[in-house]
């Protein structure tokens, strides 16, 4: 029986790879209408242009056939802004775009009461003012409250 350290299993690269793939399947993947209007109003992520990456093809398939992807590549001419496919960002990097760049700050919070529903809230900062908007239509699970928050300022705000 061979024996290992706990610190030699920790500098392996499989193990960290295998973590990385780990801690990638339990971000939250924004939906094909919220991350097609987010690529519609100014969102680009141009360090994701592969397709080790989520994406959307425009059929609304996530990591849809990868042939489709080659394609739509080759048919651009390399030019990646002209992918037929659309990025499918997390949750958290939707949040980071709208506060490093659009100066909202938004979050979903949760109703208590007989069940747990939740709800979202978002500040803008303008200068020296905050705006605070707060829906109280409730949604049965994070993620529904989530995307339409986040559908909700792209559509009305930007």
């Amino acid at each position: 029986m061979i024996i290992f350290s706990k610190k030699l299993i920790e500098n392996d690269i499989y193990y960290r790879r295998a973590l990385n793939i780990i801690k990638k399947k339990n971000k939250m993947i924004s939906s094909f209408k919220l991350s097609k209007l987010a690529k519609e109003k100014g969102y680009k992520n141009k360090t994701k242009r592969s397709l080790r990456y989520d994406y959307y093809t425009y059929d609304g398939i996530l990591n849809g056939d990868v042939t489709d992807y080659i394609k739509e590549y080759t048919k651009t001419d390399g030019n990646p802004e002209k992918y037929k496919v659309v990025n499918a960002p997390t949750h958290e990097e939707l949040q980071r775009w709208l506060r490093e760049k659009q100066y909202i700050i938004f979050y979903v919070l949760p109703q208590w009461g007989r069940e747990i529903k939740y709800s979202y809230e978002f500040i803008i900062l303008e200068g020296n003012k905050k705006w605070l908007y707060s829906d109280h239509e409730l949604f049965e699970r994070w993620d529904e409250a989530f995307d339409e928050g986040l559908i909700h300022i792209l559509n009305e705000i930007l």
